[in-house]
């Protein structure tokens, strides 16, 4: 046992488990790695001794090991009551001490058993996918063999024979050296050889495609590789030959991995922008298991176990555009499209097995192409205005600053500490928070110190504290955060005035897109600030906005005919007809009071308005009661009295949860999963993002259909209008004056229709409520004006 360590909670056990080393034959070299004691294991001191431990006794015996001729540890030295699963902060914390010992015993071979120890030994999560497969670690520079861990069988039986199988192949792993498989390929140096390679291609159904850069931003970089594939033949093209393949690009179905970011450098290069974006790896993986590793040395260890490794040499260095060998890097150019063949063939059976494949195809690929042209366009800044504007958060920012400073209680601290305030100190604040204004603590840190992170600085700000310095700091940040996400921190990465984000569809669990370098996305409501984004010259923004989107498709998810009915009655204000049927009132009664400014029915809405979104967040009690600022009794009525008006909505979430539980996974509307690794009926947190889930994936998946008809009629009628933003539940189309009228109604008309039918799928269920969208124009973001075109028709 080494020194006590206090890295994290695990030493605070009652059994002297601290920091305990490894065991067994000293000059072995294999090591096998597990998670943690068990409480039998804390009980003597030993890893591997309980009902797990004999399990891992009889799975060395196919492995023609005995205990005596191997090395145990686990990736957790310490022992913790109740045997919970270590987070991958503690797992990290520990990290050093496996280092120290790998050091000593320098193996051939670590055999990671469970997540846990996979995640320690290499950094990477989902065991499942890696399982059986032998593959070397950067991180601890040594080949590692990841299988489950031997306690696994305990609880499925299934597992034990998997165990059996990945035990008996350990013998011939030892000190195995992997060779990698890579991929031969031609190089098109001279004119004479393009047709020939033209042909070929030709005759291929899809194209493998690569680009390598010397960085990452298309505006700024340039290219140094592309290489085009089919299956079989795999071609390193000159880059001043890449202009004549055009056509080639242009026409034929594209595979890539990521493959957003070759086509932005090859538009801007070679203004070669290909049209059918027909599958991209690394959307597919996160369609096939989720937010998990979906680079492509992930998949390549996944799915073409032969050529893991082929980057490490790459990765060693930094990249790609830091590789100096270029021998090297054209093989690792080319090995980069040789595997996708293989990966693509995979995932393509996985999505037609897991019933997204229609989903896929027909809306996430093509829509992910009208976001990458969206990026390409980009929106237009009126920098002037950005940089008056900016001017104007920061005087607000300073003179809270001085606010702050001349409080009593500031001034009190400055002399307790003996010297200036410093808003980021959380020692000082932590004095003003307990000593001097005597709050209660909300939260304590590992070091059982007072926590004033954000959420609790936000807590104290808001009844029942309403604490005078959290309120002004509170105002203080979110002026900062307006600043450096949309004002200042936006003007150095404009190109000439133009503003390209990065869309992800592989980044969030709800299946929304993310926006970023910058954010246009979630741009704030602050009319300042959206007074910075302007149309370009002879040009008009078209917004149209899906009206209460994710309450209309709530209500068909969770099948309540009450809501539908409420949703599809466009003559009424939709939160007041929803709070009249949740409180037990008329609709004239509340809708009149809201108008008039009642104090009680604008409250009483303002409340039916939260607790209808609390439902589709999935919100408790206390959550509710803190956005609404009221009571957890108050919160459990409203809920209760919102739920006994809307009983199908409550029992149909209630089925959504249920078969959480049992299954693990939910599925929406066109099949889009999402799974959840802790679903017992205990787990709160899935169970709220699983209800929120299939809300959120579903209107998504509305909006995509949209961007996707409306692209398609503007570039089949050879409009100029072309689809520039998407914020929240809006589409933002920026078009030549002229156009404003028939885009107005396009937009409004496959807006209102993407519940009905697509690419000759017809919504039987989704349709029976109707989507409502409200269009305006404007010159600006800040300057819309409502757009009649209810009378608009268009033409068959």
């Amino acid at each position: 046992m080494t020194t006590k360590c206090t890295r994290c909670r695990w030493y605070k056990n009652g059994k002297g488990i601290n920091c305990v080393s490894y065991f067994g034959n000293p000059l072995s070299k294999i090591v096998f790695c597990g998670e943690a004691f068990g409480a039998s294991e804390a009980e003597i001191g030993e890893p591997f001794v309980g009902d797990a431990g004999q399990k891992f006794n009889k799975l060395l015996a196919f492995a023609q090991l005995q205990r005596k001729d191997v090395i145990v540890m686990n990736a957790i030295r310490c022992y913790l009551e109740g045997n919970p699963t270590p987070t991958k902060r503690e797992l990290d914390s520990c990290f050093i001490h496996i280092v120290n010992d790998l050091a000593t015993i320098k193996p051939n071979l670590i055999v990671a058993m469970g997540g846990s120890a996979f995640y320690s030994l290499t950094g990477k999560t989902g065991i499942t996918e890696y399982r059986g497969n032998i593959l070397y670690s950067d991180k601890v520079k040594c080949n590692v063999f990841p299988t489950f861990h031997p306690a696994s069988c305990l609880y499925d039986q299934g597992k034990w024979e998997i165990l059996k199988k990945d035990f008996a192949l350990i013998p011939s792993l030892i000190g195995k050296k992997i060779d990698i498989v890579h991929y031969y390929f031609f190089k098109v140096e001279e004119e004479s050889q393009v047709q020939e390679s033209i042909n070929t291609l030709s005759k291929s159904d899809c194209l493998y495609i690569d680009t390598e850069a010397t960085g990452l931003d298309p505006y700024i970089e340039e290219l140094t590789r592309v290489q085009v594939g089919s299956e079989n033949d795999r071609y390193l093209i000159g880059l001043d030959l890449v202009p004549k393949y055009k056509e080639l690009l242009e026409t034929k179905p594209i595979v890539g991995q990521g493959w957003e970011f070759d086509a932005k450098y090859l538009k801007l290069k070679y203004n070669i922008f290909p049209t059918n974006w027909y599958f991209d790896t690394c959307i597919a993986e996160y369609f096939v298991s989720g937010l998990k590793n979906n680079d492509l040395d992930a998949l390549t260890l996944k799915y073409v176990p032969e050529s893991a490794g082929y980057s490490d040499e790459v990765n060693a260095v930094g990249g790609a555009h830091r590789m100096k060998d270029p021998v090297k890097k054209d093989q690792y150019a080319i090995d980069d499209i040789g595997v996708l063949p293989k990966i693509k063939k995979k995932q393509d059976k996985q999505l037609k097995d897991m019933g997204m494949d229609w989903l896929f195809y027909n809306i996430a690929m093509p829509c992910n192409r009208i976001l990458t042209e969206m990026t390409l366009r980009g929106v237009k800044y009126d920098v002037d205005t950005l940089k008056e504007t900016d001017v104007t958060y920061a005087k607000r920012a300073n003179r809270l600053l001085v606010k702050v400073e001349n409080l009593t209680s500031v001034k009190e601290c400055e002399r307790f500490f003996n010297r200036k305030f410093n808003p980021r100190s959380s020692q000082m604040i932590s004095w003003l928070i307990s000593e001097y204004y005597k709050l209660p603590t909300i939260k304590k840190t590992k070091k059982d110190n007072i926590k004033v992170g954000k959420t609790e600085m936000e807590r104290y700000a808001k009844h029942p504290f309403n604490n005078e310095y959290c309120k002004i700091m509170q105002e203080y940040r979110s002026i900062e955060t307006l600043r450096s996400g949309f004002l200042s921190g936006v003007i150095p990465k404009l190109k000439d005035g133009i503003a390209h984000t990065k869309y992800s569809l592989h980044a969030t669990t709800s299946g929304r897109p993310n926006s970023t370098k910058i954010n246009l996305l979630n741009i704030p409501r602050n009319k300042d600030i959206k007074r910075c984004i302007v149309a370009r010259d002879g040009h008009t923004f078209v917004s149209a906005d899906q009206s209460q989107l994710e309450v209309r498709v709530a209500a068909v998810v969770y099948n309540e005919p009450r809501l539908i009915d409420i949703c599809n009655d466009f003559s009424k204000d939709i939160h007041s007809a929803i709070t009249a049927k949740a409180f037990n009132k008329t609709y004239d009664e509340v809708y009149n009071g809201y108008k008039n400014k009642n104090t009680f029915y604008v409250e009483l809405r303002v409340k039916g308005k939260g607790i209808q979104f609390g439902v589709i967040y999935g919100e408790t009690e206390y959550g509710l009661s803190y956005n609404l600022n009221i009571t957890e009794e108050e919160a459990k009525k409203f809920i209760s009295d919102y739920y006994n008006n809307f009983p199908d909505l409550s029992s149909n979430i209630e089925l959504a949860k249920k078969k959480i539980i049992q299954d693990g996974y939910l599925s929406n509307f066109f099949g889009f999963r999402r799974s959840w690794e802790h679903h017992k009926e205990d787990d709160s947190g899935t169970l709220r993002e699983g209800v929120n889930f299939l809300v959120q994936s579903l209107a998504w998946n509305l909006l995509e259909i949209s961007l996707i008809k409306v692209d398609k009629i503007f570039k089949k009628e050879g409009f100029k209008a072309r689809p520039i933003l998407q914020v929240y539940d809006n589409i933002v189309i920026e078009a030549p004056d002229e156009e404003v009228k028939d885009v107005s109604a396009i937009l409004k008309e496959c807006m209102e229709t993407a519940n009905i039918e697509f690419e000759g799928e017809y919504f039987n269920n989704i349709n029976r409520v109707k989507l409502k969208t409200d269009v305006e124009i404007g010159k600006s973001l800040a300057d819309l004006s409502e757009f009649g075109v209810d009378e608009l028709v268009l033409e068959s």
